[in-house]
């Protein structure tokens, strides 16, 4: 009893390892799978991200600079003697005589000794602050648009190459069908030769049919693995293996009643605007209050009694600077005219291009039912011809003739798919 116990146990965990080790040698990837990696490992979308910090951390630093008070310590010396004076060659005195040489003492003051903590702060400066503040938004706006448009552009990339990719997988997979429908026939039409039944020929065009279909199937071996190469380097994926991919799954979207390049365009207007805000508050009147305390004095002797203080205001206030405001108006206005000629370009283009797309669609999805009523046609001749081969009543040229027919319209079908997918995939990115 118990020996049954442990040898179904031992069966049941032999099974879990054998479906563990299959999984592993033949692991699966769906189109989600690429596109996440891609998401994590574009540089693009990192940078991106990392602009938008960039952005705010120098909106603060220009920010720190008008609104928070500037403290700094100076220290100074000046050294100014006199020559000649009162029989010295060289004195340091805020009194010389009239024979001295030296800098006048109402401009020097015969030296200076100053040390001196100093605060200055600008006052009143809400109205200056918030046209920043816009111009931050606008900008962090301008890099988040960006940063969907790379990982939109991102999506549709990994999706056409997955495409291809799957392409030439199925092309793999069915070459291997048709080389064992082959061999499994000429097992067949061997045996029937070595009894004198069949000649040699039929048996020697089932050989050059495989040898044909081998070497056709080493050449999209070789694409399969540059496309897989290629769908690893969209997706920063480290691998070189060759993997089992499923069906792509693409959805044609409904079309939209407003698309991104509306909202890219409103980003970018905002941007300029925000730019002449900014700098339109330069000619905004400013009040500053500063003050110093410290020792400040001409005389060595005399530097216990100047320790001291001061604090005053400083208002600017810009009359004219030879019409620069004006020019700059001039220039955001052609900014902002391109960006509303571009915008009626692209809205002319995306209808066009969506209309196209539709069409193309419509066409080749009939083709692909076309083509299906064409195969399903063809697998019954096959099935039925296959076995009258070997019965004579059937040439093996007329079998091969249907088979390559037959592979023809599979080829047809298989590149008609991938149009479609590709055409959904396009469609889909332009619809956005």
């Amino acid at each position: 009893m118990h020996l049954n116990k442990y040898f179904f146990v031992l069966i049941f965990i032999s099974v879990l390892f054998l479906k563990s080790a299959v999984s592993q040698v033949q692991p699966q990837h769906d189109l989600n799978y690429y596109r996440n990696e891609a998401y994590a490992h574009s540089p693009v979308l990192k940078e991106n991200l990392n602009q938008q910090q960039y952005i705010q951390l120098q909106n603060e630093l220009t920010l720190v600079a008008i609104r928070k008070p500037q403290v700094y310590f100076t220290a100074d010396y000046l050294f100014a003697p006199y020559f000649f004076n009162n029989s010295s060659f060289i004195a340091i005195t805020q009194t010389p005589d009239s024979h001295a040489f030296g800098y006048d003492g109402a401009l020097s003051n015969g030296g200076l000794y100053a040390a001196q903590l100093n605060v200055s702060t600008l006052l009143f400066t809400g109205r200056v602050i918030k046209p920043y503040s816009y111009q931050t938004a606008a900008q962090k706006g301008v890099l988040q648009n960006l940063n969907k448009q790379a990982a939109h552009e991102l999506e549709k990339n990994v999706t056409d190459q997955y495409i291809a990719t799957y392409q030439l997988q199925q092309q793999v997979f069915y070459l291997e069908k048709i080389i064992a429908l082959v061999q499994d026939r000429k097992k067949i039409v061997e045996a029937l030769v070595q009894k004198a039944l069949m000649q040699q020929n039929d048996y020697l065009l089932l050989e050059i049919e495989i040898r044909q279909r081998e070497f056709d199937i080493q050449q999209e071996r070789i694409n399969l693995y540059n496309a897989f190469n290629q769908l690893n380097n969209f997706a920063g994926i480290a691998d070189t293996a060759i993997i089992i991919l499923s069906a792509p799954i693409i959805v044609q979207s409904p079309v939209l009643q407003e698309f991104n390049y509306q909202q890219r365009y409103k980003s970018d207007s905002a941007n300029i605007t925000t730019q002449k805000l900014v700098f339109n508050t330069k000619y905004r009147p400013s009040l500053a209050a500063y003050g110093n305390t410290g020792f400040n004095s001409a005389s060595a002797a005399h530097l216990p009694h100047s320790f001291g203080l001061s604090a005053g205001l400083h208002l600017n206030i810009p009359i004219y600077d030879g019409g620069q405001k004006k020019i700059v108006e001039k220039q955001t206005q052609l900014q902002l005219d391109n960006l509303k000629q571009y915008r009626a370009f692209t809205t002319i283009q995306l209808k066009n291009n969506l209309a196209s797309l539709q069409k193309q669609i419509e066409l080749t999805a009939q083709a692909i039912t076309l083509l299906n009523a064409q195969l399903s046609a063809q697998e019954t001749l096959l099935q039925i011809i296959k076995d009258k081969v070997v019965t004579g009543q059937i040439s093996v040229t007329d079998y091969k003739n249907a088979l390559q027919d037959y592979a023809i319209s599979n080829q047809n079908k298989l590149q008609a798919q991938t149009n479609l997918w590709l055409l959904i995939n396009q469609f889909n990115y332009i619809n956005w």
